[in-house]
């Protein structure tokens, strides 16, 4: 993916900017605010989408230059195909085309070179285990190696193939941070199964029964069931021998049928308190039932009053027949009543009526219902009631009988009984402690396994995690496949430190020449980055380099960078560089080409040709 082209329009410090790169390095200079950043980070945000650490929609509209509509980025490669990227200020972010592997690890690393040595060790773990094949091993591997690693740790470890292919596997997909997890969630979850087992004591091992102790681990349930089952035999054939004559003494196995066919026929009673339930509610909705009659009475019309008329003759007399001068005439008449006086009464609202009807018809139906359960439970009362004088009567003529043939019955026979009776009693105890001893010990054997199997988990998970851990299996990987990383350090510092050595170390310490990184000048720390810049790019395939800051070197370290960038050209399509100097010369060298960038703009510096 050769970079042909570079077009910037409202972004950042750049208002409108073409470039069209022909050297395969290009080194851009000027002064502060000229625009370098705003360059370097135009074409890292249209790889990548990240530009100075903004990354929401909402972020990345400070991308946009003041007074600008849009910040765009358009880079034309050598195929023809365009890697763009829009933002304006209410919109997200509008990438199109595909930057392949430009930027496969983190972006920031191709574009700063103190980013990786800044980075934390696990993550530059991370970083490399995603770069170099060696760190990158099959599940089968994995697990070989996790096996391995137990057999040097533990004594005797548990059966662990399960265990050992499942994180394998979950290793070589998702990496070994993914599986030291999983094996400590493992690991965790089997000391919560540990602490959540409690051990009782063992069960107790004597039975005080019938006078004699019993050695229970000695005692089989199934060697005390045959001896009951021996003994019952017995008992049933002495109790059916006293049966017999308990028949002959006058049907008492007849009423014994009877009797339990009352028994078990006989119904049920009411439930305790049943009826003065059913008799309390009865009275209270009685009442209430009363009340709306009166009040339904109340509101009925009532009937005219009967006008009483004069007869022909007057009552007032007699013995006279005489004529009466107000037949014909009522008394209200004659009395000068008049209906004016005493108007009708008004008609009962019918709403009323008609909700007072509906609330009368409730109340009667629920006094129904309540009459029918207190009958109902009424007649369960008499009919158990019934029954039951009916079985006490029963019984008492059965004892009566009972009595009559155990008179005539042998002392020795009642004994016999009376002593299998007892030896089953006994031993109907004994198998209850037997199958409880059994039971007991059988949970706390069981719960003794679990805790064993708890206690193998727990140590077989803590030495996969301690295996997958970074000081682990990965940092043996790491040992192994460093080769093709420092090969690469070696390369480049041969050029940038000459006559001294940069390697990484299987801690994933950096050391030049013996000297810690902690200890190094600025620049050297500067030319470490850049030969890990270079290192990681060349692992992960990438074509396209940028090194910014390079006005950190002196004179004669910016010679030997530009030395390397040459060597390094043919591994790259297209390398940029930034420098902040106020004075620069055109290169000599064709494959560099100088830019020089003022206000946002950038012009190639040409050199001159001799007279």
């Amino acid at each position: 993916m050769k970079l042909e082209r570079i077009s910037i329009k409202g972004f950042l410090g750049i208002e409108a900017l073409d470039l069209d790169l022909k050297a395969p390095i290009n080194l851009f200079v000027g002064q502060n605010e000229a625009g370098k950043s705003s360059l370097r980070d135009a074409v890292q945000w249209a790889i990548t989408g990240q530009a100075r650490g903004l990354k929401t929609h909402q972020e990345q509209a400070a991308l946009i230059k003041n007074g600008a509509k849009a910040a765009e980025v358009a880079l034309t490669l050598a195929d023809g195909q365009t890697i763009a990227r829009r933002k304006t200020p209410k919109s997200p972010p509008v990438a199109t085309g595909d930057a392949g592997d430009m930027f496969r690890v983190s972006p920031l690393v191709f574009c700063d070179a103190f980013t990786f040595l800044a980075l934390p060790e696990n993550d530059r773990r991370e970083m490399l285990f995603g770069l170099i094949p060696g760190l990158q091993p099959g599940a089968g591997a994995v697990a070989e190696r996790l096996a391995g690693r137990l057999g040097e740790v533990l004594a005797a470890p548990p059966d662990n193939r399960q265990a050992v292919n499942r994180l394998a596997s979950l290793a070589a997909a998702q990496g070994f941070a993914a599986a030291e997890k999983e094996a400590v969630a493992l690991r965790r979850e089997a000391k919560r199964l540990r602490e959540g087992l409690s051990l009782a004591p063992l069960p107790a091992q004597e039975a005080p029964i019938g006078g004699r102790t019993y050695i229970l681990p000695d005692v089989q349930a199934e060697d005390v069931e045959r001896g009951l089952t021996a003994l019952q035999k017995e008992r049933d054939g002495l109790v059916q021998a006293r049966g017999r004559r308990e028949a002959e003494a006058g049907g008492i196995d007849r009423l014994g049928r009877e009797l339990a066919r009352l028994q078990e026929n006989a119904p049920e009673p009411p439930e305790d308190g049943e009826i003065q339930e059913w008799e309390d509610g009865l009275n209270i909705n009685c009442d209430i039932l009363d009340k709306l009659e009166g009040e339904w009475r109340e509101l009925q019309p009532q009937p005219a009053p009967v006008e009483e008329v004069f007869p022909p003759t007057c009552p007032a007399v007699k013995s006279y027949k005489l004529d009466c001068p107000l037949n014909g005439k009522t008394a209200q008449s004659v009395a000068g009543y008049s209906q004016d006086q005493a108007p009708a009464p008004a008609p009962p609202d019918p709403a009323r009526l008609q909700k007072l009807a509906a609330d009368l018809q409730e109340q009667r139906e629920q006094v129904a219902r309540l009459e029918q359960g207190r009958d109902i439970a009424r007649a369960k009362a008499r009919a158990h009631d019934q029954a039951m004088a009916k079985i006490k009567r029963l019984e008492a003529e059965i004892a009566e009988l009972q009595g009559q043939v155990l008179a005539k019955l042998p002392e020795d026979l009642e004994e016999q009984i009376a002593g299998l009776g007892r030896r089953l009693a006994n031993g109907r105890e004994l198998l209850a402690w037997v199958r409880e001893f059994w039971a007991a010990r059988d949970a706390y054997d069981a719960a003794q396994d679990k805790l064993g199997q708890a206690e193998q988990e727990i140590t077989l998970y803590d030495a996969l995690a301690k295996a997958l851990a970074p000081d682990g299996l990965p940092s043996r990987l790491i040992a192994e496949a460093l080769g093709p990383v420092n090969e690469l350090l070696a390369r480049a510092a041969a050029i940038l430190f000459p006559g001294r050595s940069l390697t990484l170390t299987e801690a994933l310490g950096i050391d030049l020449a013996g000297s810690p990184f902690a200890t190094l000048s600025k620049s050297a720390r500067f030319r470490v980055g850049v030969a890990f810049q270079y290192a990681l790019a060349r692992l992960a395939g990438a074509r396209l380099l940028m090194i910014d800051e390079a006005d950190i070197l002196d004179p004669g370290n910016r010679a030997n960078l530009v030395e390397f960038l040459l060597a390094a050209r043919p591994e790259f399509d297209r390398i940029l560089a930034f420098a902040t100097t106020d004075s620069a010369r055109p290169s000599s060298i064709p494959e560099v080409q100088v830019w020089r960038l003022e206000g946002g703009q950038a012009a190639p510096m040409m050199p001159q040709k001799a007279a």
